[in-house]
């Protein structure tokens, strides 16, 4: 689906500015609804975007993060 949002921004015409162009670069991070690390979730995503425009613009790029692990507190 993102392929094909992506495949049909840069085919628009834009008759008001013939000599202009529009490209879509998209970062995806996967969310796990029980997670509780959500700053860490949208930096991965705002990092994937990142990392798709640098690798040329116009590009789909997904973020290999993964939630931290459970922590389990132990009684002395």
């Amino acid at each position: 689906m993102l392929e094909r949002l992506r495949d049909e921004i840069a085919e628009l015409d834009l008759p008001l500015a013939p000599k202009l162009s529009a490209s879509l670069s998209i970062g995806i991070a996967e969310f796990d609804p029980g997670m509780d690390d959500t700053l860490g979730w949208l930096k991965a995503a705002d990092q994937a975007l990142y990392e798709a425009k640098r690798q040329g613009r116009n590009r789909i790029a997904i973020a290999e993060w993964q939630r931290p692990p459970e922590l389990t507190l132990v009684a002395d």
